[in-house]
């Protein structure tokens, strides 16, 4: 069951029961298959990277969660990304969507996901007249308050801005103050936590013609074979072909950057209730594995695009810090006998 539902009781668990039960129904035909999974087996791995994370943190006298917010923090994790299935983006058929409206949807999702909570449905995709119960109907406001905000805030460009809310206006169930700060945090580092090839699916996204960005996302995930949590310490083992790995630090810097933002930011929230942070330095290893697939050139080029967003110290110390090598020879980053044919004029120098 894991350590935060063991936590809870049998009405507790019922009412989560339900929730899930819906969330398994909207999700059993994802409108976007080629996006990495946003349904039911996301929405359980971040949960088993907040039992982790939340065992480690029980072990201080200082730290605790009540019933009601282990269930508001667990019915957001089902129900946040429940706007990456809402896809009526200005009113344009699902058919004639752009990959202009797709990155519309990726943006807009977590705001998406708040108004659907708060509406308790969810619209029948090709039905508007009707709609599902996201299994909320018999929660009061409070809750469903609580739940709607958490997801409005685990994307980052939402967190900051839901963070000084809850600070504000402090979230209230049942008459009492509920961690609003703690909870939201716990939220946006657990999903940024769950980047894996268990996301991907090779034979559905092969079957579609994604643009170079989606295939980008969709490698990130794919060369990424572990994310673990032991104590405060983050281990990331990556997995590509070899010939990869002239490139490597554009999929470390966006891996491992985006977690230190989101880590900074959960930490400081430890920091604020005098709870012990978790290490910023991420632990990783690479092993290469000759039968995943190598993108193409536009691929690439996404990849070095995306990782200029970035300028944290993984990719100032690509060269002096390489994170694998069978030799000790950092020059090794330039001397792979790469393929021309897929890489053509992409520039290998990141000196």
């Amino acid at each position: 069951m894991g350590f935060l539902k063991e936590q809870l009781n049998d009405n507790y668990l019922d009412e989560l029961n339900e929730i899930e039960r819906k969330i398994k129904k909207i999700w059993s035909n994802p409108l976007l298959p080629w996006f990495t999974n946003h349904g039911l087996s996301h929405s359980e791995q971040i949960i088993s990277n907040a039992n982790q994370i939340i065992s480690y943190l029980s072990k201080y006298n200082n730290f605790s969660l009540n019933e009601d917010e282990i269930f508001i923090f667990l019915a957001s994790a089902y129900l946040h990304d429940i706007g990456m299935q809402f896809l009526n983006v200005d009113e344009i058929s699902i058919e004639d969507l752009t990959d202009n409206e797709y990155e519309k949807i990726r943006k807009k999702h977590a705001l998406k996901s708040e108004e659907l909570i708060l509406k308790k449905r969810f619209p029948v995709p090709d039905d508007k007249s009707m709609s599902y119960s996201l299994g909320l109907d018999s929660l009061n406001r409070g809750y469903v308050q609580a739940i709607s905000t958490l997801c409005s805030g685990h994307s980052s460009a939402n967190y900051k801005d839901v963070y000084n809310r809850i600070k504000e206006n402090p979230l209230i169930v049942n008459n009492k103050k509920i961690k609003g700060d703690l909870l939201l945090g716990l939220l946006l580092i657990c999903d940024e936590l769950d980047i894996s090839m268990i996301r991907t699916d090779e034979r559905k996204f092969s079957t579609f013609n994604p643009s170079s960005y989606s295939y980008m996302h969709h490698f990130k995930h794919l060369y990424v074979k572990y994310i673990g949590i032991s104590g405060p310490k983050i281990e990331i083992v990556y997995e590509f072909p070899e010939k990869f790995f002239s490139f490597a630090v554009y999929l470390y810097t966006i891996v491992q950057d985006k977690i230190k933002i989101e880590l900074k930011r959960f930490n400081s929230v430890l920091e604020d209730r005098n709870l012990p942070k978790f290490d910023n330095e991420i632990q990783r290893s690479t092993q290469f594995n000759e039968q995943l697939p190598f993108p193409n050139k536009e691929v690439l080029k996404k990849f070095k695009k995306e990782c200029e967003k970035f300028e944290g110290p993984t990719l100032k110390n690509k060269v002096q810090n390489p994170a694998y090598s069978p030799s000790d020879d950092p020059s090794y980053l330039y001397s792979l006998d790469l393929n021309e044919n897929d890489i053509n004029s992409i520039n290998c120098e990141f000196g």
